[in-house]
């Protein structure tokens, strides 16, 4: 069982229990970006318009990698980075490891609407 942490009444899962996850869950993850690498997309060797990052997220548990689209991608670079992020989140375990798709990027405040 995955326990939910709460922050500003906001239930959130610890970048550590990700491991621990067995079945499909959505969660926010809640943390400080640390890095986030942009990556240029090509097909057969022809670079495109598509962009993707890597988000290097930071909790008092631990870190995690994120793979962003184009998309999200520019929601990320609208945040405040000197501030905790939240990132909504579908967790699936593909037994080797967990794929982890972003549905949405927001503040504390805007997850705290969410939650009520």
């Amino acid at each position: 069982m995955i326990n939910k942490n709460t922050l500003e009444n906001v239930y959130y899962t610890f970048l550590a229990e990700i491991v621990n996850i067995q079945d499909p869950m959505e969660t926010f993850l809640i943390g400080k970006v640390e890095d986030f690498t942009i990556k240029s997309a090509s097909i057969k060797g022809v670079f495109i318009e598509e962009h993707f990052g890597i988000v290097n997220l930071v909790d008092s548990s631990g870190d995690v990698e994120i793979m962003l689209d184009s998309e999200k991608l520019k929601q990320l670079k609208k945040m405040n980075l000197d501030e905790m992020v939240v990132f909504k989140v579908s967790i699936i375990d593909n037994d080797s490891f967990k794929k982890i798709n972003v549905n949405d990027i927001m503040t504390i405040n805007d997850a705290k609407e969410l939650s009520k």
